[in-house]
């Protein structure tokens, strides 16, 4: 796949997952009815995006941090016990986006019509875009995409921090192995492909990386400054809060992101182990999407 370094290339020959239709262009200008929406992939730097952008800039969220209530009034809340010295409260609207029955909620509360939330978080892509947007009020799609490898890695170890007992004796190397692990997650959401005995084709590779290009702009894990400076350049945010200029924004930015608690920290494993390239191997798609979302973050410099 060519890419122009000219100009932002605009076509939209492919068909698209009907799900996208509640999605905006990237290259259109952003209208004041577009909500931002980021796509928050297990492990791949959201959280740390979010924590950024509540304690940091002071913008009110509706995301899988939210409460889950019976209160069908909706309302911004403080969250006092996540201030931790930052220069913001982090403010979240009182529901809750982390699985398709409190996404229904949030659609029949009408969060999107209150204008409350400044951005909409959601690891459930497909449910999201259906319930929460509409044509007419669409979603602006961001996201941090990570090596695949990497990001396993770090679910694993995640999901045994938090699993039973009897869970927690698997091996990394049998989760891999295993059904377990969902090969090419990446690829199967943004085709939305929920049954995972789906095999994945070269033809879903190419229908993920176009709605990439036309729905996301991207930021990359491995680059995580620059991608933050990215996304916050191309909401406007970057400019409106002077987070260049303004040490305390700034400082605040740095704190967040240094403080991060990601797994890669405690747990590696060496590109050339079998585990690496099994892992690899069975993620073949996501390591060619990640390839592909790498070029896709330099194009989408024209967007800004």
């Amino acid at each position: 796949r060519e890419l122009s370094f000219d100009v932002y290339d605009t076509s939209s020959n492919m068909e698209l997952p009907p799900w996208t239709n509640s999605f905006s262009d990237v290259w259109e200008p952003i209208e004041d009815q577009d909500t931002p929406f980021l796509w928050n992939i297990p492990q791949g730097g959201a959280n740390t995006i979010l924590n950024t952008w509540s304690s940091c800039l002071g913008l009110v969220l509706a995301s899988s941090k939210g409460a889950q209530t019976t209160n069908i009034t909706l309302e911004v809340q403080t969250n006092i016990a996540s201030n931790i010295g930052y220069l913001h409260t982090p403010r979240y609207v009182n529901v809750n986006t982390q699985n398709e029955y409190w996404i229904h909620q949030c659609k029949q509360r009408g969060l999107l019509e209150s204008g409350l939330a400044d951005v909409f978080e959601s690891e459930h892509l497909t449910v999201a875009a259906n319930n929460l947007f509409t044509p007419t009020n669409k979603a602006r799609g961001v996201v941090m995409i990570r090596h695949p490898v990497k990001r396993v890695i770090d679910y694993y170890y995640y999901m045994k921090d938090i699993a039973s007992a009897a869970s927690e004796s698997s091996s990394f190397e049998a989760f891999v192995e295993s059904n377990q692990m969902v090969d090419n997650y990446v690829v199967r959401l943004l085709n939305g492909i929920t049954d995972a005995n789906i095999k994945i084709t070269d033809s879903h590779t190419e229908v993920a990386k176009e709605v990439l290009r036309r729905k996301f702009v991207v930021s990359i894990f491995e680059w995580f400054d620059v991608g933050m400076v990215r996304l916050e350049k191309y909401f406007g945010w970057w400019d409106k809060f002077d987070v260049m200029r303004n040490l305390t924004v700034n400082n605040c930015h740095y704190s967040v992101i240094e403080s991060a608690d990601h797994y890669k920290n405690a747990h590696e494993v060496e590109n050339g182990d079998k585990v690496f390239i099994t892992v690899m191997n069975r993620n073949w798609a996501d390591m060619s999407l990640y390839q592909y979302a790498k070029v896709l973050f330099a194009e989408q410099t024209k967007l800004i």
